[in-house]
This record gives C-alpha cells, structure tokens and sequence, in this order.
C-alpha cells in the first residue's frame, strides 16, 4: 500500500511539475509583441543601436521600451535618418510607417499600438489616443472633426475608422486603423512642414544697398 502511495505521489509531482515548466515556457513565449516597420525610401533598422534587419521588416521582440533607429540605405544621402521611442506590448504589433525627408522637419509617419483597456467599456467598443508632433493638430475620426491633439476618443465602434490630422503649414496625415473591442489604439503621428505654405520674409534693402542700385 505504502508502495502504491509513494508511486502515486512520485507521478503527482511530475505532473505538477510539467504542468508548471508548460505554464513557465509558454507564458514566456506570449510575453512577445510583434513589430512591423515600413519605410519609404527603404532603411536599416536598429533597436537599442543593435542593427536587425532591413524595411520592410517584421519581427518578435520582448516587451518593453526600445529606441528605433532608422538609417536610410544605398544613395540616399540627401535623406535624414529618424528615431524614437516606441513600446513593445504582449501579444500585439507596434506598427511603425514613415516617409523620410532631408531633414527631421521634412519627415512625417506614424506609430500604432494596441493595448488592452484596464477601464470597463461598452460591450463592442474600443478607444484611440491621438497624439501630434508638433501637438495641436486637428483630429478627424472617419471625417468628422474630434478635437485638438492631443485626445482621447472614447466609445469607438469596433471595426475599420480612418483617422486624420491636419495642422496649418503641415502635411495632412491619414491612416486606417481597426479597432478590437475592448482595446485602446495608440496613435502618435509626426506631421512634415510644408515649405510652400512657410512665408517668405523679404529681405530690407539697407541705404547703402539702394544707393548701389
């Protein structure tokens, strides 16, 4: 009997022992976010100045914080690199798309994330942040006007929106999201200055100048 007793609870422990390095490896493997990079014209990609790949890229990475790097390929010397901040959070994608310009003001994108709502919410709706760079750009959700960035839209139907953000002297910004119930869509859109609206200051002729002419 003692026999059997010590059988039974030899198989108990391993049991319980599988059932904990199962629970161990797989909570490991969903503690993942995905993150998908598009970039025109096409670049290197670095995370933490650790290169990983090149555009289009797509990958699995920690969750956490990490600094992204983009540095433009090949002859594209008139072309600035670009980096931010971005977070990765578990088991969703950190959508990453911008358009390079020969300088930082001249270079415009957005950053998407999902992240599951720890507030309750109406059964079949989600919410989305917008934020701008440089803040105050107006937000439209689906063509109608929401506010000033940055803000918070709340009681979003679930499915497909068009988000937009336009600021005088910027390049207007649009995107399609989609929005899973229950969650928050975290927008952060950087807006390019558009040289033609910029005014131009003339220059004042000094007397010495008009007396040359």
């Amino acid at each position: 009997m003692k026999k059997k007793l010590g059988v039974f609870l030899f198989l108990l422990i391993l049991f319980i022992g599988f059932l904990a390095i199962r629970f161990f490896v797989m909570d490991k493997q969903n503690s993942n976010g995905q993150l998908k990079v598009l970039v025109s014209p096409s670049a290197s990609v670095f995370m933490d100045n650790v290169a990983v790949g090149k555009t289009p890229f797509e990958d699995k990475f920690k969750v956490g914080e990490y600094l992204l790097k983009l540095i433009p390929e090949g002859n594209a010397t008139d072309t600035a690199s670009w980096q931010s901040k971005i977070k990765i959070y578990k088991n969703t994608r950190t959508y990453v798309n911008m358009e390079l310009g020969s300088s930082d003001i001249s270079t415009s994108g957005e950053v998407f994330t999902s992240v599951k709502m720890t507030t309750p919410v109406k059964s079949g709706y989600g919410e989305v942040m917008v934020e701008t760079e440089p803040q105050g750009a107006i937000v439209y959700l689906d063509n109608d006007e929401k506010g000033v960035a940055p803000v918070k839209l709340e009681n979003v139907l679930k499915g497909d929106h068009e988000i937009s953000v336009f600021m005088s002297g910027f390049f207007r910004r649009t995107q399609k999201i989609n929005i899973d119930p229950g969650y928050q869509v975290n927008a952060k859109f950087k807006l390019a200055i558009d040289q033609s609206q910029t005014p131009k200051v003339e220059e004042k002729k000094t007397a010495t100048d008009e007396a040359s002419l």
